[in-house]
């Protein structure tokens, strides 16, 4: 009963009498089988090994995945269950000590952006709480003798050798051994960050810019620099294949729209798919309305005449281009669309955005007058959406 449960609340949209996809029988017991791409520990190792990879070309770049993989993270991996089975525990460690270099990586970043000042605070804090970690005491020290604080950078140094032979009965290890000499001989190198941005400060040629116009934001647009950015990081991970769904909110007047339209404007940028649905106030507006645009604008040329030629391009959903067809041309009624349609329609449209839109971006605006089929789509396709290139965006 449990398991009969569980399985209701991962795929409340199965039919009954079909195979579960997710919680599988499989000897000795259960199996939970989910899409590539869908676990955040899994996501997590990816981001800090691309950051890993630009630390020393690119820090911005490292940086900004650094930033991402840290936000992933919310308290103690597996606090719940780790204690139930050793091999998650022994990931949970694994985890949370990649989570401190990570860390620590985002520092050396940070100095090698020039903002020393700021990470001191931080750095001090760190320390504290890992008082062996020597990467974390050179780290310190750079940060001190660049914000002019010497006496303080040979003071952090004196610490570590008193913690180290004190907890452990060893010398601090070669590299803050290098690093004390070069603050004693006011080393010119240490005030040249020893991870040096890239000449230009551009990014690189094959990376588009994160918006159209050589504006942080586009014209028109005032204190949006924030929001816009993190679109930006957004429309990366649809490219990626890690999609996302956005909420923009706000009072009515407020600007959702035209943030929406800087999306749009910077995901043709990137040569994403777009395609940008209104839900209509006025009652009788047909079912789908918003994603009949939003999908038609999206979609390649001749895609549905392709699938229906040749199944191969939709896979197990070709046979479901005639109801795609109809949504389309908006022709279902709310009476039309029961629960199995309604899930057969999810299938088709995920297939649909994974196999022939491929990376995209998709806009409904006015979401509050959105049908209630529309509704319901967007509910059904949020559980899969991480797993397709789109980024949703509701405003």
């Amino acid at each position: 009963m449990y398991v009969a449960n569980l399985r209701k609340i991962l795929e409340p949209n199965r039919l009954p009498g079909s195979a579960p996809a997710m919680l599988v029988t499989r000897a000795p017991g259960y199996a939970l089988v989910v899409p590539p791409g869908t676990v955040d520990a899994q996501h997590f190792d990816r981001l800090a090994a691309t950051a890993t990879e630009l630390l020393d070309t690119d820090p911005e770049g490292a940086l900004q995945r650094l930033t991402r993989a840290l936000g992933l993270w919310r308290g103690v991996a597996y606090a719940d269950v780790a204690s139930c089975a050793p091999d998650l525990a022994a990931e949970a460690l694994r985890l949370d000590d990649l989570r401190l270099v990570l860390h620590e990586d985002q520092w050396r970043a940070r100095l090698a952006l020039g903002d020393h000042l700021a990470v001191v605070g931080e750095l001090e804090a760190h320390v504290a709480a890992h008082p062996l970690r020597e990467q974390a005491w050179a780290l310190l020290v750079v940060a001190l003798y660049r914000s002019q604080r010497q006496g303080d950078a040979l003071g952090a140094l004196r610490r570590a050798r008193t913690i180290l032979a004190e907890e452990l009965g060893v010398d601090p290890g070669p590299e803050l051994r290098r690093l004390e000499e070069r603050v004693l001989s006011q080393d010119r190198s240490l005030e040249v960050s020893p991870y040096p941005r890239s000449t230009s400060g551009a990014p690189p040629a094959d990376t588009p810019p994160p918006w159209p116009t050589a504006r942080t934001a586009p014209i028109g647009l005032v204190g949006r620099d924030h929001s816009l950015a993190r679109l930006a990081t957004c429309l990366d991970d649809a490219a990626a294949g890690h999609g996302r769904l956005v909420l923009i909110s706000g009072e009515s007047g407020i600007g959702k729209s035209a943030v929406a339209r800087a999306l749009i404007e910077a995901a043709d940028a990137r040569g994403l798919r777009t395609g940008w649905g209104t839900c209509e106030e006025v009652r009788g507006a047909p079912a789908f309305w918003p994603w009949s645009q939003a999908l038609t604008q999206a979609l390649p040329g001749n895609a549905l005449d392709m699938a229906s030629a040749d199944g191969v391009a939709l896979g197990p959903a070709a046979r479901l281009v005639p109801m795609l067809r109809s949504v389309l041309d908006q022709e279902p009624t709310r009476e039309e669309v029961g629960d199995t349609a309604a899930f057969q329609l999810t299938l088709a449209v995920v297939e649909l955005l994974r196999r022939v839109v491929g990376p995209c971006a998709l806009v409904v605006d006015d979401v509050q007058w959105a049908d209630l089929d529309s509704l319901d789509l967007i509910r059904r396709l949020a559980r899969h959406v991480f797993g397709l290139p789109v980024l949703l965006v509701l405003v």
